[in-house]
């Protein structure tokens, strides 16, 4: 209600128009309403821009975002991706590249790269001399310094790469456990992990994993050795194990797919010798021959490799055990290797690329240093080799 007449003057200045007592009432009751309604308006456009850069990250890591608003990933949808992809082979387009977009990918200046390698053994080295090809074709320049299997000597390597001011660097582990701290020397500079898993989650735009799915190469082994054996009759087996270096993720893979896929075929497999051999013939050798010298009955060798495979089949033919009744296998099917399929000594092995994770390494590390946009994994998939297919492989 207006009092006076100034204040009727007031309210008519503010209002730009004549005012009555019973209208001014409406006017203010409107005018609060409608500014009450601005606020919540103003209020739920500003948490849908929030959403809209933020994302959402979820209990095991994850995050989303779709570029309008982010949106929440049900619970059994996350159970399926709980383990990183680079450890399974699941993966989509966002977490990283197919094997066939790789030579899509070329250098934009001369870059500089530096490459420490685990160590050289024939896969190793055949994986690197791809890798030297590789950065010869797409016009890039790498050093690589071998390691020696000494993680002290990989991590110098990692600091001085840094100091000479590499674009990328390139890394295939002494062990899985020093992928976090080569990520913390490198200091910012992309790092691509090759061929030796890495035991820690990657950061996309950080860090990459170019190589194959361990646990696939342990599923083919335990999957021919079940086939081998039922076609006998027999279920009950006694195995000699020969695994690679400890405290390496392809080791441990490898050595729990191949046990965990003949127990779920029904095979009771038995592990009388289990031991490491660092992924050498010679030590290969040494373990087979101490075992043999026990005059113990075994049904087939399990290797984490062909080099060990091939250390154990030089055993047994020194002490007259016929490999070509008693299953020696392993895995990368190297030329040498597949010399000794095609005599009947290897009984089987399992594919992997060492070229496609040479070339392909370096192909990540210029997509890095390209400025690129590129996922945490590139897998490269293992191929099953028997006596029926080996000549495709020479």
């Amino acid at each position: 209600m207006v009092k006076s007449s100034a204040d009727f003057e007031v309210l008519r200045t503010f209002v730009h128009v004549p005012i009555r007592g019973k209208i001014l009432n409406k006017i203010i009751s409107i005018f609060l309403a409608l500014l009450c309604l601005i606020m919540v308006i103003s209020a739920c456009s500003s948490c849908s821009l929030d959403t809209e850069e933020t994302g959402t990250t979820y209990p095991n890591g994850n995050s989303v975002t779709t570029g309008v608003t982010s949106r929440f990933i049900p619970e059994a949808d996350q159970n399926e991706n709980i383990f990183p992809s680079y450890l399974t082979g699941n993966q989509n387009q966002d977490e990283g590249l197919d094997i066939s977009d790789l030579h899509l990918i070329k250098a934009k200046a001369r870059y500089q790269f530096g490459f420490s390698i685990g160590s050289r053994d024939l896969f190793l080295s055949e994986l690197e001399t791809a890798a030297q090809e590789e950065c010869a074709l797409l016009g890039v320049k790498m050093t690589v310094v071998s390691a020696e299997n000494n993680s002290d000597v990989q991590l110098q390597s990692i600091s001085m790469f840094v100091e000479q001011g590499c674009d990328a660097i390139i890394v295939n582990l002494v062990e899985s456990s020093l992928a976090d701290d080569v990520i913390t020397l490198a200091a910012g500079t992309p790092v691509v992990f090759v061929n030796r898993i890495p035991d820690l989650e990657l950061v996309r735009g950080e860090s990459c994993f170019v190589g194959s799915d361990e646990m696939e190469s342990g599923r083919l082994q335990g999957e021919f050795l079940s086939d081998y054996f039922k076609e006998r009759d027999q279920t009950n087996i006694d195995v000699v194990m020969l695994k690679g270096q400890s405290g390496v993720r392809n080791t441990e893979l490898r050595t729990e797919m191949v046990k965990l896929t003949l127990m779920e075929n029904g095979i009771t497999a038995n592990y009388i010798y289990e031991v490491e051999a660092n992924w050498e013939r010679e030590k290969a050798e040494h373990e087979m021959e101490n075992f043999l010298s026990q005059g113990r009955s075994f049904d087939c060798v399990i290797c984490n490799n062909d080099e060990m495979a091939l250390g154990v089949i030089d055993a047994m033919l020194k002490k007259n055990k016929n490999p070509q009744t008693i299953p020696v296998i392993g895995i990368d099917a190297i030329p040498v290797a597949l010399k000794a399929m095609e005599k009947g000594t290897l009984s089987f092995t399992v594919f992997q690329n060492p070229v496609s994770q040479g070339s392909g390494c370096v192909r990540v590390a210029t997509a890095f240093a390209n400025g690129d946009d590129i996922g945490t994994t590139v897998q490269i998939p293992f191929e099953p080799v028997t006596f029926k297919n080996y000549k495709d492989y020479m």
